[in-house]
């Protein structure tokens, strides 16, 4: 499964891949739960599920890796015009 990062402002708030969603804080897990069991997120599974964790948390790596080897700065122009019709 692809994985599926959500982010508030520019902080990682949590990755979703298939049925799992795990909830991150400075890319520390906090909380990952079952969806297809557990749409509304209320119980914590995380300590039962070590290896998901991990797993989830690589692919957070992964993606922050792609991201700082794809980014670059804003470009600012010097007296900039709007573009017209």
């Amino acid at each position: 499964h692809k994985a599926f990062f959500y982010h508030r402002t520019n902080n990682l708030q949590a990755v979703r891949m298939g049925k799992w969603k795990l909830h991150v804080s400075k890319n520390e897990p906090e909380a990952l739960y079952d969806l297809s069991t557990d749409i509304g997120e209320s119980k914590n599974v995380m300590e039962e599920n070590p290896k998901v964790v991990e797993k989830l948390l690589k692919e957070i790596s992964r993606f922050e890796k792609e991201l700082n080897q794809n980014s670059r700065p804003a470009a600012f122009v010097d007296s900039p015009v709007a573009l017209k019709k």
